[in-house]
């Protein structure tokens, strides 16, 4: 069972963000689980780590350890997967018969066969390239690596889509607020004295690790921008102008449609430290991660024809449509303006660090984004489950088309972004998939 719970530190501070959300706009800043799906929302972060121990809960804690010592379950370590082993059946199909890897510090070649199925849980990063190390994928991709092509499958590493992130911080006027001690974990990041006093305590249930972000609220551009109509219009236009395909036409009518009905498309994190590499030897802080849940680009992930089982050629295509660069221009210029309003200005020094007196005109935002935008790992759709004709790689059973026994269990199959963090996903799907699979057994 996950363990999830709230920052233990909690303060009339955590709320002043909401409060000043909403002042000045129409539209009030509700509780971010109030159930109000089409408005905006600010509130607590739960996170999944809990009492007794305070540590976290992760698939190895969570799914693997209470399992981990029955006689038919194998995990190896150090394992790098180089081929999928297929053959065709009489009608055509690939059936996936075992897996190649090499393993260990020698790194071993070693086979191991499949009397059932193979499942594919590499990631949206490296199931693309197994599969095409496999010869399953689009064939001019294959030919350039020099892969023989088993089976045409031209979705394979396409649709990449990742939430963007970077931060505007600034300094805290005072060291308390309403009575409370505003705390922050610059510290941590200053010494390792600091840290490691904090790392004794944190079994405890005490200390600044405990901190991490004190609230998050998931936005629609309307709620922090006068430019939606405007920016609206020119998305339509962007779209409009470029060939894409059916596919991809289909999924930007479902987004639009999205952002016309005010679905939240933008996220901000309040994490109580000077986000680095920027450390000042003194003083609090206060940032707001700022990021983008819903982008219209859309990137590529192949493997790299020089080394095809090295690392895999990633091609984000950031700010491929302009509409997102220009979103998070008005969310960077939303925080500003919301470090000045009350209460926050109470708290924070209305000049902001990040990005800092000399980024001030929209251009100048932009061109600071370019350079400051982050991944959060949160990367999908490289083998979406989508129909075929759409650039699809797995069917609703998550079995990849064309195969027989072949399935993708994890966050590549997911064809659209979610305006969420991504890790109970990732579990969902894996729950989905072992049911799928009892049920077509029997199980």
């Amino acid at each position: 069972m996950l363990l999830r719970s709230y920052c233990y530190i909690v303060s009339a501070f955590a709320l002043k963000p909401r409060e000043a959300g909403s002042a000045g706009h129409e539209k009030p800043w509700h509780q971010v689980r109030s159930g109000q799906l089409q408005t905006s929302g600010l509130g607590a972060s739960a996170y999944i780590m809990g009492p007794p121990d305070y540590f976290r809960s992760y698939a190895t804690n969570g799914y693997y350890a209470p399992v981990a010592d029955r006689k038919n379950l194998t995990v190896l370590a150090n394992a790098y997967v180089t081929e999928i082993i297929t053959k065709k059946d009489q009608n055509g199909k690939l059936v996936s018969t075992g897996v190649k890897f090499l393993h260990g510090e020698e790194q071993k070649a070693c086979e191991v066969r499949a009397s059932k199925e193979v499942c594919l849980c590499a990631g949206a990063i490296k199931s693309p390239q197994i599969l095409e190390l496999s010869g399953i994928g689009d064939s001019e991709v294959l030919a350039k690596a020099g892969i023989e092509v088993k089976l045409e499958l031209p979705g394979v590493g396409n649709n990449v889509q990742e939430h963007l992130i970077t931060g505007v911080s600034f300094a805290l006027k005072a060291d308390d607020y309403d009575g409370y001690e505003l705390q922050t974990m610059d510290p941590l990041l200053r010494t390792a004295e600091a840290y490691e006093q904090n790392m004794q305590l944190y079994p405890q249930g005490k200390g600044l690790l405990h901190l991490s972000a004190i609230g998050m609220a998931f936005l629609p551009l309307d709620a922090i921008s006068n430019n939606t109509s405007k920016l609206f219009e020119e998305l339509k236009k962007d779209i409009d102008a470029v060939q894409i395909s059916s596919g991809l036409r289909k999924q930007y009518d479902l987004q639009l449609e999205h952002l016309r009905n005010q679905a939240p498309s933008l996220e901000i994190l309040v994490v109580p430290v000077l986000i680095p590499p920027i450390i000042f030897p003194t003083g609090k802080h206060m940032s707001f991660c700022v990021a983008l849940n819903a982008p219209f680009s859309r990137g590529t992930i192949h493997v790299d024809p020089a080394d095809p089982t090295g690392n895999p050629i990633i091609d984000p295509r950031v700010f491929e449509r302009q509409y997102d660069l220009a979103s998070m221009v008005e969310l960077v210029k939303f925080i500003r303006k919301l470090a000045k309003t009350a209460p926050l200005n109470d708290v924070l020094d209305e000049n902001d660090i990040r990005p800092g007196p000399t980024v001030q005109t929209d251009e100048d935002i932009a061109e600071w984004l370019k350079k400051e935008m982050g991944s959060t790992f949160h990367a999908i759709g490289t083998c979406s489950m989508l129909p075929l004709e759409d650039g699809g790689v797995v069917d609703p059973a998550l079995r990849v088309y064309g195969t027989s026994n072949l399935r993708v269990v994890d966050l590549s199959i997911v064809p659209l972004h979610v305006g969420s963090h991504t890790q109970s996903l990732a579990y969902a799907i894996a729950e989905q998939a072992a049911d799928i699979i009892k049920t077509e057994y029997g199980l």
